[in-house]
C-alpha cells in the first residue's frame, strides 16, 4: 500500500506529514526519515480525530521514538491541516501528547502556539535527582539549566553554539543523569533581545531548528541572564520569536511547504 505525504519545514526543522494514521509509524519514521536511504526528515506527523480539540497531532522522531511535543512540528502540522482543509479560521486547538495546545495564524502566515506549562522543578524518572531551573546541574563539566516545555530540555550557555563538538553534544544528551536522554540547547546571548541557539535533539541529533528548544532557551535567557520577555531566536534555519504574554510563553515562526511524495 502506498502512502502519499507532503514535506514541510519550519525554519529548517523538516517533517513528512501523512493524511492518516500509519500502521507502523515507528518503522516508517526510521526508514523514510533517513537522509540517504529515505526522503529525509527530522520526524513524521499525522492527524487523527480528537474528542477534546479541533484535531489530534501524532509525532514520531526520525529514530522511530514518540515525541511528546514538537514546537516546530506543531506549526508545520497546523499549516498542513489548513492547506488540506482539515482546519479553518485563525485560532486552533490541537490535541497533543501533553494536552491541548492553542495556536494562532497571523496575516503574514506565521503560526504562533502557546505553551501551557513550563515546569521548572523536575523529579525522577525524568532526571536522576530532583532539579530546579535556577540551580544548574553539572554535565560534562558544564552548567546545564533543566526544564520541561512539553518535552525535557537542558540549556547550556556558551560563547559560540556552532563550535560545540558532536562528541560533547552527544555526551550531554545521553548523560546517565537523564534516564531517557535530554534535548540540549547551546545558547549564546547576543543582546537582551537576541540569542543564538543550536539544539542537539534526542532521537535526531543536530537540527537546523528546534521549537521547544527555542522556547526553553528563551525562558532560561530571560530568567537567568536578564533578557527581555520578547526574544528573537537565531537558529541555523532562520529566526523564531519567543515571548512571554499573559503569563504564558509563545513561539512564532514561518512554515514552508517543500513538496509532495509517495511512500511505497
Amino acid at each position: 500500500m502506498s502512502h502519499p505525504f507532503i514535506k514541510y519545514h519550519a525554519t529548517g526543522n523538516d517533517f513528512l506529514i501523512f493524511s492518516h494514521a500509519l500502521q507502523d509509524p515507528h518503522g516508517v519514521a526510521i526508514k523514510h526519515c533517513h537522509r540517504r536511504f529515505g526522503f529525509g526528515a527530522d520526524g513524521i506527523l499525522f492527524p487523527t480525530r480528537s474528542d477534546v480539540a479541533d484535531i489530534k497531532m501524532h509525532y514520531y522522531n526520525a529514530d522511530g521514538t514518540i515525541a511528546s511535543m514538537c514546537g516546530n512540528g506543531y506549526r508545520a502540522f497546523v499549516r498542513y491541516c489548513l492547506d488540506e482543509g482539515l482546519l479553518s479560521g485563525t485560532s486552533f486547538r490541537v490535541e497533543t501528547a501533553v494536552g491541548v495546545i492553542e495556536s494562532t495564524l497571523y496575516q503574514d502566515r506565521d503560526i504562533e502556539l502557546k505553551f501551557n506549562h513550563v515546569i521548572e522543578e523536575l523529579k525522577p524518572p525524568h532526571v536522576l535527582k530532583p532539579t530546579k531551573l535556577k540551580n544548574p546541574v553539572m554535565i560534562e563539566n558544564l552548567s546545564m539549566h533543566v526544564l520541561f516545555v512539553g518535552t525535557l530540555h537542558g540549556v547550556v550557555f556558551v560563547d559560540d553554539p556552532f563550535k560545540v563538538s558532536d562528541e560533547l553534544a552527544h555526551a550531554m544528551c545521553t548523560s546517565s543523569f537523564f534516564p531517557h536522554n535530554i534535548n540540549v540547547n547551546f545558547v549564546a546571548i547576543k543582546s537582551p533581545l537576541e540569542i543564538n541557539v543550536r539544539t542537539y535533539e534526542r532521537g535526531v541529533g543536530w537540527t537546523y531548528s528546534c521549537g521547544t528548544g527555542s522556547v526553553a532557551s528563551g525562558v532560561v535567557a530571560h530568567m537567568i541572564k536578564g533578557c527581555e520577555s520578547t526574544i528573537k531566536v537565531h537558529v541555523l534555519g532562520g529566526d523564531l520569536t519567543v515571548r512571554l504574554h499573559d503569563s504564558f510563553w509563545h513561539l512564532k515562526g514561518s512554515v514552508t511547504v517543500v513538496g509532495k511524495g509517495e511512500m511505497l
